[in-house]
C-alpha cells in the first residue's frame, strides 16, 4: 500500500496473470482490541498484457514446428491453431505456394481452423499466425501431396489421341507421368507388355505448380499394318492407378493377309458344273476398295463387269482391326474350258495407296508337268534331281521319279527310282530325289510323274550319264582341293625364287663395293707395316697430314697414301685458308715414283 492507500503491484510478469486482489477495512479505534473488519471487496484480477509467443500457440493435432506432414491427394487435412494472449490475439492462416516468396491468406470458414480436401496444388508450406498490439507469433508446418495425374501420350514428340503413321517408319512412343513417389510406367500394344519399369525424371512444364514429371518411351522400328491398334501407357504408385490409351493407325497399301483360309492364293480351282466364289482378307489402311477387274488368258483381256460378270462384297474390319477387310469374290457368269488359265488382276484403291493383286483360275482335274528339271552331284552311280511342281489340279498330288537304260539299238523298261514325294505346297521351293544305284559310264533317260486322284501328268524324258568308275573319287570338292593344291604349290616356288635372287643380287653387291672401297686398315698397313707407325702419322699436325678420320672445325677428311709413305688429308669440306694448299700437294704427289704404286700393289696381293 502507498501513502495514499493505494495498491502498488511493481514488476508486474505474465506469471501474475490470472492473480486476484481483494480490499477490506477496520475502524482504528483506541483500546479496542479486535476492531471490526468490512467484508471483501469485489476481486480485482490481474491481466498483464504482452507480445504473444510461440509458447501461447497450440496446433491441434500436434505438430512439432517446421515439420512435415504427409498426404495423399483427396483426403481430409483439419487442423486447430488456438491461442492465449492479453490482449487477444486474431488468428490467420496463410499458405506459401512451390516457387512464391511470400504467404497469402488461406480463405476459411473459421479461421483458427484449417480445413482442406488435399490437392497437388495445395502442397507448400502452411503458417497459423497470432497477433495483438504488441506483436505477433506464428507456428508453421510442410505439407507434402502424394499424388498421380493422368499420362500425357506424345507420338513422334506429337500429343495426340490417335496417330496416323506411314508402314516401314520409326515410330517413338512417349509417356509423361506427374507423379509422387516415382511411379512405374507400363506401355502396353495390342499384343502385350512392351515396357514395364519406374519413370525416368523429366523437366516439368509448370513454374506454378511443384511437377514431378516422370517419362518412359517405347521405340517401334519399321511398322507394319500389324502394329496398328490401341496402345495404352499405365502408371501406379502407392496413391492410384493411371491409364492413357493412343490409338495408332499404321498406313500400309493393299496385300494379301496371312490368315490361313483367308489369304489370297495365287491359284484358285473351280468345278466345271459349279461357279467360283471364294473369300480373302487384305491388309490395308485406309480401308481399300475395288474399283475395277480385268482378267486376261491367251494373251487376251477383257474387263470383267460388276454385278453382270463378278460380284465383289466387302466387310470392314475384320476380327476388329482396322487394317483388315475382308472380300468375297463370285464369278456369275458361267466357265467353261475357254476360261482354262486365266488370270484376274483386281486393282485396289484407297486414299492413299492404289495396287493391283492378281490370280490365276484352273478347272479341277489331273495334274501338270512339272516344271525347271535340274540334275546335279552326278556321280558314277547316283544323280540328285530337282524340280517346281505346277499345278496340282486341285488335289494333293505326289511325284514318281522313272528312269531307264538307253543303249544304241533299244530301250530297257521304266524302273521307279524314287516313289510317292509328297508336294509340300511351298511356293518357290524346289522338290528334290536322289537316285542311287545306277550303274557307271552308263547312258540313262529320266521322266518324273505327277499324279493326285484324277490323273497323272508325264514331264518330258531327259538324258544323263553317269561318271566312269575313276571319275567316282573326283567330285566337286576333291577336285576343288587339287587345284587349291597346285595353285598355293606354284606361289611357294615363286616366293623362294624372289627370295634367292634377292639374295644373290645383294651379294653381288657388296663384293662390287669391297672392290671399290678397300677397307681403311688395308690402306693404311699396306704402306706401314707395324701398328706404330699408323699411330705416328694419326697424331701427325694437321696441316701436313690427315686427322685420322676425326672432324674439327676446319676439316672432314680421308687418309690417302703418297708415293713417299706419307699420307696426305683429302677434304670433304675445306675453308678458304686451305684450298690453295691441299690443291698443290695433289698436284705434286701426282708426279711421284710410279714404282713405288706397283710395289704397294705386290705387298696387297
Amino acid at each position: 500500500m502507498n501513502a495514499d492507500g493505494h495498491l502498488e503491484i511493481l514488476n508486474i510478469q505474465r506469471l501474475d496473470r490470472g492473480r486476484k486482489f481483494t480490499c477490506t477495512s477496520s475502524d482504528k479505534a483506541d483500546n479496542i482490541n479486535n476492531a471490526p473488519v468490512s467484508d471483501p471487496s469485489l476481486p480485482y484480477e490481474i491481466k498483464p498484457e504482452y507480445k504473444p509467443s510461440s509458447s501461447d500457440m497450440v496446433l491441434d493435432p500436434a505438430i512439432v514446428s517446421d515439420s512435415k506432414i504427409v498426404k495423399h491427394e483427396n483426403e481430409d487435412l483439419t487442423i486447430t491453431c488456438t491461442i492465449t494472449c492479453e490482449p487477444a490475439c486474431s488468428v490467420q492462416w496463410s499458405f506459401q505456394a512451390y516457387a512464391s516468396s511470400s504467404f497469402s491468406p488461406v480463405q476459411l470458414s473459421e479461421s483458427h481452423i484449417l480445413n482442406l480436401k488435399v490437392k497437388q496444388t495445395d502442397q507448400g508450406t502452411y503458417r497459423c499466425t497470432g497477433t495483438n498490439k504488441y506483436g505477433e507469433t506464428y507456428k508453421e508446418f510442410q505439407l507434402e501431396v502424394h499424388y498421380i495425374n493422368t499420362p500425357v501420350v506424345r507420338v513422334n514428340e506429337k500429343t495426340e489421341d490417335s496417330s496416323r503413321v506411314v508402314e516401314n517408319e520409326q515410330v517413338r512412343l512417349y509417356c509423361t507421368i506427374d507423379a509422387k513417389p516415382v511411379p512405374k510406367i507400363t506401355w502396353n500394344s495390342p499384343t502385350g507388355v512392351l515396357v514395364s519399369e519406374e519413370g525416368k525424371p523429366s523437366p516439368q512444364v509448370s513454374s506454378r505448380v511443384l511437377q514431378n514429371n516422370y517419362t518412359n518411351s517405347y521405340t517401334l522400328n519399321s511398322v507394319q499394318c500389324e502394329n496398328s491398334g490401341m496402345y495404352s501407357c499405365e502408371g501406379h504408385n502407392i496413391v492410384s492407378s493411371v491409364e492413357r490409351k493412343i490409338n495408332i493407325l499404321v498406313m500400309c497399301p493393299p496385300s494379301s493377309s496371312a490368315i490361313p483360309a483367308l489369304a489370297l492364293e495365287p491359284e484358285y480351282v473351280w468345278e466345271m458344273s459349279k461357279s467360283l466364289s471364294f473369300s480373302f482378307v487384305i491388309k490395308a489402311f485406309p480401308e481399300p476398295e475395288v474399283i475395277r477387274v480385268i482378267s486376261m488368258v491367251n494373251d487376251i483381256s477383257r474387263t470383267e463387269e460388276k454385278n453382270k460378270d463378278i460380284t465383289i462384297t466387302k466387310s470392314s474390319k475384320y476380327d476388329g482391326k482396322d487394317y483388315l477387310t475382308k472380300f468375297t469374290f463370285t464369278v456369275i457368269r458361267t466357265l467353261d474350258m475357254n476360261d482354262k488359265d486365266r488370270t484376274f488382276k483386281m486393282t485396289f484403291e484407297s486414299s492413299e495407296f492404289k495396287r493391283d493383286l492378281q490370280f490365276i483360275i484352273r478347272p479341277r482335274g489331273p495334274p501338270q508337268p512339272v516344271t525347271n528339271i535340274t540334275t546335279v552331284d552326278i556321280t558314277h552311280n547316283s544323280v540328285k534331281i530337282f524340280w517346281f511342281a505346277a499345278f496340282n489340279g486341285g488335289e494333293q498330288q505326289n511325284f514318281n521319279v522313272e528312269y531307264r537304260h538307253l543303249t544304241e539299238s533299244s530301250s530297257s523298261p521304266w524302273t521307279t527310282g524314287a516313289k510317292d514325294i509328297k508336294d509340300l505346297h511351298l511356293s518357290g521351293m524346289w522338290t528334290e530325289a536322289v537316285i542311287e544305284n545306277l550303274g557307271s559310264s552308263t547312258d540313262y533317260e529320266f521322266r518324273i510323274v505327277s499324279s493326285n486322284t484324277l490323273g497323272t501328268a508325264q514331264s518330258l524324258p531327259f538324258r544323263i550319264k553317269t561318271l566312269d568308275g575313276l571319275s567316282k573319287s573326283l567330285n566337286g570338292g576333291v577336285i576343288a582341293g587339287i587345284v587349291i593344291t597346285v595353285i598355293i604349290f606354284i606361289v611357294v616356288i615363286f616366293i623362294a625364287a624372289i627370295l634367292i635372287y634377292r639374295k644373290k643380287t645383294n651379294a653381288s653387291r657388296r663384293h662390287e663395293y669391297s672392290k671399290a672401297h678397300p677397307p681403311y686398315d688395308t690402306i693404311v698397313r699396306g704402306g706401314i707395316r707395324d701398328e706404330h707407325e699408323y699411330s705416328v702419322i694419326a697424331k701427325t699436325s694437321l696441316a701436313r697430314y690427315s686427322n685420322g678420320g676425326i672432324k674439327d672445325e676446319h676439316h672432314y677428311s680421308e687418309l690417302v697414301e703418297t708415293s713417299n709413305g706419307h699420307y696426305m688429308n683429302v677434304s670433304t669440306k675445306r675453308d678458304k685458308d686451305n684450298i690453295q694448299d691441299i690443291d698443290n700437294l695433289d698436284r705434286s704427289t701426282q708426279d711421284r715414283d710410279e714404282a713405288h704404286y706397283q710395289s704397294i700393289d705386290l705387298f696387297k696381293s
